[in-house]
Order: C-alpha cells, then structure tokens, then sequence
C-alpha cells in the first residue's frame, strides 16, 4: 500500500501534467493571437481574433481551476474518520476501493493500485465524511464498509 504522501504526490503530479499541458495551449494560443494581428484587417480578421480570444480565455479559466486544485492537495494528519485530505480503503458491495477525499480528478495508479480523487461535494464523498472504520452503512442501494482511513 503506498503512502499517503506518496498518493497526494501522484495526484500533484498528474495536475502538475495537466498545467503544462493548458500552458503550451496557452503559449500557443497568444502566438496565434499575435500572429493574427499582424494579418490583414476586415470582419475575417476580426472573427478569428474573437474566438482565439475566447480561447485563451476559457484555457485561463482552466489553469485557474487547476492551480486552485493543486493548492487543495495536501498531506493532512491521520484521524480516525474520514474528513478532507483522507485515504478511504472502502468496500463497495464486497469489491474494495481506494479513494481520496478531495478535488475531484479522477484516478491515479500506484503499485497496482488504483486510487480515485473524490469530492466532498459528490453523493459517495458526502456519505463517507465523519465516518469510521468498520462502520457500514447503505448507500443508493449497496452496502458500504469503510475498511481504514488515514
């Protein structure tokens, strides 16, 4: 079982992945913009400056979520209920999971293990918070079992 430092850090790295993408898009995009200034004028050049513009913006908004993200991931201390920054090992209907609670980014493979990001502001994140080992309860129909949390 990897650790936790070692979860966050490959939730860090695959963000980290993902800002270098978004930034080359970015680089691109404001070379694109500039190339398209010097082009010639009229309603064609216009369009085009609008929707590189729009994207620009919406790669921005991007980097912004995803840097606000990074910020969240952090390695908090072991408690002995699930809060935000927590490992969940679960039992959903007898087939064990590996979570973090916390931005949602989806998954990350460790050792063969696959461990999935969860928000608090999902259905199953919600359900876990406060919860403790050995505890079970029923969730949209199946049985839960939290089997440790650190």
């Amino acid at each position: 079982m990897p650790s936790k430092t070692e979860i966050i850090e490959a939730f860090k790295e695959k963000l980290n992945v993902s800002l270098r993408g978004i930034q080359d898009a970015i680089d691109q995009t404001e070379q694109a913009l500039q190339e398209e200034t010097k082009s010639s004028a009229g309603d064609k050049y216009e369009t085009s400056r609008e929707m590189l513009q729009a994207d620009l913006d919406r790669l921005e908004s991007q980097r912004s979520i995803l840097q606000s993200s990074l910020s969240l991931f952090a390695v908090s201390q072991d408690n002995d209920q699930i809060v935000v920054g927590s490992i969940a090992e679960i039992s959903i209907n007898h087939q064990p999971h590996t979570l973090y609670i916390g931005p949602a980014i989806g998954n990350v493979t460790i050792d063969n293990l696959e461990i999935r990001a969860i928000s608090t502001a999902s259905p199953l994140g919600a359900a876990l918070l406060g919860k403790r080992p050995q505890q079970e309860f029923n969730w949209n129909g199946k049985s839960i079992l939290i089997l440790n949390c650190y």
